[in-house]
């Protein structure tokens, strides 16, 4: 199981009020459909290799579910921010457990004034919010997180220097190596090779080339999320519902 969102982060704009009972339900709910939701938006291929390895095991990995302050978007020539997987997450989940428990007092945390008094607002406004909150993740989803994953769906950097180790072996030197880790594709002047002795932002090795070989020069590219679906195949569960 992907580990991304708990009880604690249902806090400010997420907050679900809560007595241990239902903690413990809430839990459940977690468990239950986080890693559904996970797989989801970034396709069963992926969450396989997140789940083995662990969110924090590449930059990439903690990025995307992170989200990130600012970068430069192609496609807009700007520089803005992702909110990440996880604040996508919480939407999601809230919908789920707040509709499905409406049934409780205190789902939402909410309640209606009354001038000096208030009351606890009634299943209908809980459902009007929690759809609200799942509109609201979808927006986040299909607004920030994908065209992130869309931007850096192929990352293309010049070869400085190349290295001939002997029989088909090359150390590849570059000045970035962005989103690339050992053990994945990079494919240079057409042909794909597998990185391996990787050293950040100054080279990586490859091996089964063609002996003596320069690649000054060339254009090494790698694909950082290439088994993660794009808006077009987003699932279709996951789109706004009515209010």
């Amino acid at each position: 199981m992907i580990s991304a969102v708990t009880i604690e982060d249902f806090v400010g704009f997420w907050k679900i009020s809560a007595n241990s009972y239902q903690k413990t339900y809430l839990q459940d709910y977690i468990d239950q459909f986080q890693d559904l939701r996970i797989r989801q938006i970034i396709s069963a291929d992926a969450w396989v290799e997140i789940d083995a390895a662990g969110i924090a095991s590449k930059p990439k990995w903690e990025n995307l579910f992170n989200g990130v302050e600012v970068y430069d978007n192609v496609a807009c020539n700007e520089r803005i921010s992702m909110c990440g997987i996880t604040e996508t997450l919480k939407g999601l989940l809230y919908f789920q457990f707040v509709r499905d428990t409406m049934s409780y007092p205190t789902e939402s945390g909410n309640v209606e004034s009354l001038n000096e008094v208030s009351k606890r607002t009634n299943n209908v406004h809980n459902g009007m919010i929690s759809a609200i909150r799942w509109n609201q993740a979808i927006k986040k989803l299909k607004e920030q997180v994908l065209p992130f994953i869309e931007n850096y769906e192929q990352v293309k950097e010049s070869i400085t220097s190349s290295i001939d180790n002997g029989g088909g072996s090359y150390t590849i030197n570059l000045n970035s190596t962005f989103y690339l880790s050992d053990s994945e594709t990079v494919t240079i002047d057409g042909v794909e090779y597998t990185t391996s002795n990787l050293v950040e932002n100054i080279s990586f090795d490859i091996s089964g080339a063609v002996i003596g070989l320069d690649f000054t020069d060339e254009l090494a590219v790698w694909e950082p999320y290439k088994d993660f679906p794009l808006c077009h195949s987003l699932c279709k569960e996951l789109r706004p519902v009515s209010i």
